[in-house]
């Protein structure tokens, strides 16, 4: 049977794309086709409509699997629901904190799951973002059952193909572990400021751009500013541009993970010189996401170290010109230091000399070696005074007499533990001493036989 007859009028989405034919087919010519065509106008923007629906609707379908994996692997609550308030689409996580399962959420409004209040200011979010077409973010407690999570939901209205609304959609962020841990971090830092507050130290926190977020009391003092207008200032801003400038390099690396130490003299221009420790913080991810610094002032102490490097020169000089020096032996570890001069006393090189008392005793003239073993073992053993006179040997053959005066230090126990004294080259002194007795000795005779002795017999 062939068709004689036919009507079409085009269908399309809202935007006017094209979306199908609407036809009337006959097998005989068709009468009145005004009417036909007039009823074809008024059912057209329906059935565009309808169709537009049932291909988004199919469209869904196919894919609602993968939509579902998508949302189910959100840490956070998904949810859709129609018009009519009735939940259409729910995520794992929206199950496990509501306590529920999707079947049953799926088909239940807000009143059927929640207390009413909460249930009643859902409801007035949903109408509020169908109304105004925009998306509403509230909190509440209690929206979920468990441990009555504190949460933020954003609401916003969901479309069809054609543009047309045909529910809500929504995100819930569990906020309750970030009040927790904010109330943690906050106690934190006050713990943090009542340890430090007291501490002669400038203490900080500072994070990657390099802005301070946390500063203890002294900070405050010594920049003459409250605690208030420091946090958020760059370090550029409160240490000064040259102070700033010598510091960057030491700033990275410890933003790079590298926990750094050094001295600043004249700081922000003070006058004063400053050791700063910079220790990065590195989170478990080993992110760097700041560093803290440790700024204390040593400026006596370099006072003091300059101060004791004077009085160890003159004290050097002293032994110089004196020809003494002072040593010290550790009897426990067998160590002995020796001043500057003593090495000169006995003509060797720190280099080549061992520093151990046997090395010593291997300098002492061979003939006085058992009286220095004795007196040693007398004054450790008995604690007599160490107070002698003894020959060494140079390393060159020539023979010197040394005098030496020390005292032995010693344990609770009565052990000897160290020894320290001192050595002064007296050979001069012995010749001058030997020349005068000598002297006095050849006066003598002169006397006895009535004459002076002539130059040329002293000599």
């Amino acid at each position: 049977m062939g068709l004689e007859s036919y009507a079409g009028i085009p269908l399309r989405y809202h935007d006017k794309r094209p979306l199908g034919i609407l036809a009337v087919l006959d097998s005989k010519p068709m009468e009145n086709t005004a009417l036909i065509r007039s009823v074809m106008a008024v059912t057209a923007d329906r059935t565009s409509a309808e169709l537009a629906r049932l291909i988004a609707f199919q469209a869904f379908s196919i894919s609602e699997q993968r939509y579902q994996a998508i949302l189910d692997h959100s840490p956070s609550p998904i949810f859709a629901k129609d018009l009519e308030g009735r939940y259409v689409i729910v995520n794992r996580a929206f199950e496990m904190i509501s306590n529920s399962t999707m079947k049953q959420v799926i088909g239940k409004t807000d009143h059927e799951l929640f207390p009413k209040s909460i249930a009643d200011m859902q409801q007035a979010n949903d109408l509020a973002t169908l109304r105004r077409n925009t998306p509403i973010e509230t909190e509440a407690r209690g929206l979920f059952e468990k441990e009555k999570h504190k949460t933020t939901s954003v609401s916003f209205p969901m479309f069809d193909g054609m543009g047309e609304i045909i529910g809500s959609g929504g995100i819930a962020t569990d906020t309750s572990a970030s009040e927790r841990e904010f109330s943690i971090l906050r106690e934190s830092e006050e713990l943090l400021r009542l340890v430090t507050n007291d501490l002669h130290a400038l203490i900080s926190y500072v994070d990657r751009d390099q802005c301070f977020r946390f500063v203890n009391r002294e900070y405050e003092i010594q920049s003459c500013k409250k605690r208030e207008a420091l946090i958020g200032q760059h370090i550029r801003d409160v240490f000064g541009a040259d102070t700033y400038q010598f510091t960057q390099p030491y700033i990275q690396k410890a933003l790079n993970g590298e926990s750094v130490r050094f001295e600043i003299s004249d700081f922000r221009n003070s006058g004063r010189s400053v050791e700063a420790s910079y220790v990065p913080h590195v989170e478990c991810n080993d992110k760097v996401t700041g560093f803290l610094a440790l700024i204390h002032d040593i400026t006596y102490m370099k006072e003091t170290e300059k101060a004791l490097r004077e009085s160890e020169h003159s004290l050097a000089n002293a032994q110089r010109i004196g020809h003494f020096g002072n040593w010290d032996w550790n009897i426990v570890t067998n160590e002995l230091s020796w001043s500057d001069e003593i090495y000169r006393i006995f003509g060797v090189e720190p280099q080549s000399f061992g520093a151990t008392f046997d090395a010593f005793l291997a300098t002492v003239h061979p003939d006085d070696r058992a009286f220095v073993e004795g007196a040693v073992d007398a004054a450790l053993r008995e604690n007599r005074p160490y107070n002698i006179h003894h020959r060494i040997t140079l390393p060159d053959g020539t023979i010197r007499e040394v005098h030496e005066k020390a005292e032995v230090l010693f344990d609770e126990h009565g052990s000897p533990i160290s020894m320290s004294g001192t050595v002064q080259d007296v050979t001069e002194l012995k010749r001058t001493q030997e020349q005068l007795a000598h002297v006095q000795k050849l006066k003598a005779l002169g006397q006895l036989t009535g004459g002076w002795p002539t130059t040329s017999t002293i000599s």
